[in-house]
């Protein structure tokens, strides 16, 4: 019988860049609102002289002190970016900017190379195959899969699922920084936990900072072993 295992990784957090340009695109919609305040083609308000400057840049600033509450503490966006409603909040994410959310954000540095690495020497490790995972439907799988397009992924077996427990159905070792998955992991499977604020009171097998800073035998130790040294 054999033991290799299969290994999922996350996009959003371990590869995606999700978070920083969610708040990026908040701030250019609800912020740096070019239909209120004329603004250069980087969101830089226009001043006509300094005094007038440092109002607008006051004003802006107490504008995202009321709108936005960082850092992250939690996993729920909602939690720290103000929407009058959760249809708004809905809306925003999965159909006015879903293409610049998530076809445009960038790659965590050196995050897809890692992950390709992983995919490639899979067998060596003990892996019978890695996939990747991420939550949506519809325009965000069209989005992500242009993201990973331009990431140059070669990993081909990607699931999409909107609800991100079900990644436990495809998965003996899930490396993730999302929380909801972290603490909902099956006593037979492992976790590789990419630390976050957000995440500081879930429980892990192995805990890193980066996917970059795998150590690749030591990765492999972990998959045959369990032990991570």
């Amino acid at each position: 019988m054999s033991t290799k295992k299969v290994l999922a990784i996350t996009i959003d957090g371990v590869i995606r860049d999700f978070f920083d340009q969610f708040d990026t695109v908040y701030r250019k919609k609800f912020i740096k609102n070019q239909g209120i305040v004329q603004m250069t083609e980087n969101y830089e308000f226009l001043p006509e002289d300094e005094e007038s400057e440092n109002a607008e840049y006051e004003r802006l600033e107490n504008i995202a002190n009321s709108l936005i509450h960082l850092p992250l503490t939690t996993y729920s966006l909602r939690n720290h970016y103000e929407f009058e409603s959760n249809e708004i909040f809905e809306n925003f994410l999965y159909q006015d900017n879903v293409l610049e959310l998530f076809g445009s954000a960038s790659q965590i540095p050196f995050a897809m190379e890692q992950a390709n690495k992983i995919y490639n020497i899979k067998q060596d490790l003990g892996i019978s195959d890695v996939i990747l995972f991420c939550p949506g439907k519809n325009q965000v799988i069209t989005a992500t899969l242009h993201f990973l397009l331009k990431s140059s992924c070669k990993i081909g077996h990607i699931i999409f699922s909107e609800n991100p427990l079900d990644v436990w159905e495809y998965a003996d070792i899930v490396l993730t920084d999302n929380p909801n998955i972290l603490d909902a992991k099956p006593k037979d499977k492992k976790t590789i936990k990419l630390k976050k604020d957000y995440n500081t009171s879930s429980l892990h097998d192995v805990e890193i900072n980066s996917i970059k800073e795998i150590d690749l035998r030591m990765l492999e130790n972990f998959i045959k072993n369990n032990i991570y040294n």
